[in-house]
């Protein structure tokens, strides 16, 4: 059994539509964009971060994963918070060769 269906260009067109919506978005979101580079993303990102109260202290994990300690600088202005920090693109070795880099690069500040 062979079943037809109706194509509808108006539907194709607002799904795509939603897609690319959904995709700027995302970029403008994070702040990317494309380096001279072949399919690397640099660009400021931001964290993520949990926030916990106990009865004595507050604890903030945030998620810095390949940071050193001296890429992150950590102040309290004005009873602010604030983490900034870099996160820099690993170099390749002698002998090896990116094909493609899609973890995100570059400055990071939250408050």
């Amino acid at each position: 059994m062979v079943m037809l269906t109706r194509w509808n260009p108006a539907s194709e067109s607002a799904n795509l539509s939603q897609r690319m919506e959904r995709l700027f978005d995302e970029m403008v979101g994070r702040g990317l964009w494309r380096t001279g580079e072949e399919n690397t993303l640099r660009g400021s990102w931001v964290p993520a971060i949990n926030i916990l109260e106990r009865e004595d202290a507050i604890v903030i994990q945030a998620d810095l994963p390949g940071l050193k300690a001296e890429d992150v600088e950590v102040t309290v202005e004005e009873g602010t918070l604030n983490i900034r920090g870099e996160r820099k693109l690993e170099e390749a070795n002698e002998g090896e060769t990116y094909h493609r880099v899609e973890r995100l690069y570059g400055v990071f500040e939250r408050s």
